[in-house]
């Protein structure tokens, strides 16, 4: 019985490809099925960082092309740290927000695309190889508030974080971290998305957070004042230290200047 359903699904996949051809998400090339998602050419364009900050991972020039890497090469220290020295150890991001890998987020935040999420997190695991934080304990996704869950089905940030969590095997703690309200960041300067965010995390379980070394996860950093705010609530449990690994960072440093 299992067998005929199987190949009925199989089926019924055949003919939803032929009278719907799967495309890319992001240039709308023809596939070969439509468990691909993105095709070969936008996979390879993705473009990693080229020289980062060493603490919080923003671009702090252009990219060669063909020379960057996962999370970037270290340089010095970008002015945002220098003077509002951040809670989190060191962050690190796959590459700049550009497209495609900015196309692909936004497919996965707002075009209701979870299945993005395997592909997208072996860009973080490449991230989490180069920097080389050994001595992870536990990863946890940096919450979204329960309307946006509730709106979009998902949190983002929770999808990636389950999927990095199946490639690195690392335990993920989903809702240790819970948001409780709060106003779009998208758009916002720092000063508001700091504002925005201030006192508006809450942990649910600090024995899971006690003396760990813990992972946020996160699709995009943009000024980390999310980022920031979330590091400093972990902390306040007891959490030994905290690193953040996102898909993209749009040079927050530039941003603030």
């Amino acid at each position: 019985m299992q067998g005929t359903v199987a190949r009925a699904g199989s089926f019924g996949g055949m003919v939803a490809d032929f009278c719907w051809p799967p495309a890319c998400l992001v240039c709308g090339t023809s596939l070969q099925s439509a468990k691909t998602l993105i095709c070969d050419e936008c996979d390879a364009a993705v473009c990693p960082h080229g020289v980062v900050c060493r603490r919080c991972g923003s671009g702090m020039g252009p990219v060669a092309p063909g020379g960057g890497t996962p999370g970037g090469r270290t340089g010095g220290v970008c002015r945002d740290c220098r003077e509002h020295e951040p809670t989190f150890v060191q962050a690190r991001s796959y590459g700049p927000h550009v497209a495609p890998l900015s196309s692909m987020i936004y497919h996965l935040k707002y075009r209701h695309r979870p299945a993005l999420g395997p592909f997208l997190a072996a860009r973080l695991a490449a991230v989490l190889r180069a920097a080389e934080w050994d001595d992870v304990d536990a990863i946890v996704p940096v919450p979204t508030t329960w309307w946006r869950r509730w709106r979009r089905g998902y949190n983002q940030a929770e999808v990636l974080a389950r999927e990095l969590g199946v490639l690195t095997d690392l335990p993920v703690l989903p809702r240790v971290v819970m948001r409780r309200h709060g106003a779009s960041q998208v758009g916002a300067d720092y000063a508001r998305r700091a504002q925005n965010v201030r006192g508006q995390f809450r942990v649910t379980r600090s024995r899971d957070l006690l003396h760990q070394r813990v992972l946020l996860v996160d699709d995009v950093l943009t000024t980390g004042a999310t980022a920031q705010e979330v590091a400093a609530t972990i902390m306040a449990a007891g959490a030994r230290k905290v690193y953040l690994v996102t898909l993209t960072s749009t040079g927050r440093a530039q941003r603030r200047a």
